[in-house]
């Protein structure tokens, strides 16, 4: 009998070395924006208005504020308003190249004389074309008049309102910051035995008020302090606002 218990002690000891009993690791973490950025005109103008004010949420396409456009209008109607008014001087001078090349294949007209009318038809082409480069860019000047949210997101801070002015010399820091509103990050300092557990890319579970959320580990870094320790940052998707600092929970499993 004595024999057969420590027979089935002996299993049960090989039973848990092959399957070792794994525990959830909880880790203290804090919660912190994802994908901060700044955007701004990147044209001068006038602001007409501001759509969304901070802590607005954004979809993709939304948008966010807007200059007083009607001087990029005009200036994209008076180019190609060039445009067409250089269009019948163009079509003369590429019917009289025409006849003057059919002229010199008969050898009526000299060389001299076909260079001098196809010099003009070069010349009126090349306008056209700059006119048309012309108006490229300022259709691009008046679309970028208008600021637009490029993916889902929160408005965190701006200091642009109706009336101002973009400059030169300001455009550089009239800005509207922006965070991701889909996604957060949760950020937790680690021994370097930690680090040397988990990598990047590992599934882990981020608990926000008693929510656990399905994440991913975006990256793991030295601090390079005394303490030898790291910072883990992990990337969820979440629904809310993201409160800066508010405690969760890492939960590796």
């Amino acid at each position: 009998m004595k024999q057969m218990m420590k027979h089935k002690h002996y299993l049960f000891c090989l039973l848990i070395l092959a399957n070792p009993v794994v525990y959830a690791e909880d880790i203290e973490a804090s919660m912190s924006w994802l994908d901060l950025q700044k955007t701004g005109f990147a044209v001068t103008g006038i602001v007409e208005s501001v759509t969304a004010n901070v802590g607005s949420r954004l979809k993709a396409g939304d948008e966010i504020a807007r200059l007083d456009l009607a001087p990029f209008n005009y200036s994209v109607q008076y180019c190609q308003a060039a445009i067409n008014k250089l269009q019948p001087a163009l079509f003369d001078a590429k019917i009289e190249l025409d006849q003057a090349k059919e002229l010199f294949e008969r050898t009526v007209l000299s060389e001299t004389e076909l260079l001098k009318i196809g010099g003009v038809y070069k010349s009126l082409k090349a306008e056209e074309l700059m006119l048309q480069a012309e108006c490229k860019l300022k259709q691009w000047q008046a679309e970028r008049g208008v600021l637009k949210a490029q993916e889902a997101a929160y408005i965190l801070s701006s200091n642009i309102y109706p009336g101002m002015v973009i400059s030169d010399e300001n455009k550089s820091a009239a800005r509207i910051e922006l965070v991701s509103a889909n996604k957060a990050s949760a950020i937790s300092v680690i021994t370097a035995k930690q680090a040397q557990q988990y990598k990047v890319g590992d599934a882990l579970k981020v608990i926000v008020d008693g929510q656990a959320i399905a994440a991913t580990v975006q990256s793991i870094y030295w601090q390079k302090n005394a303490a030898n320790q790291y910072l883990l940052s992990a990337a969820f998707y979440y629904a809310q606002q993201v409160e800066p600092g508010k405690a969760v929970t890492l939960r590796f499993e």
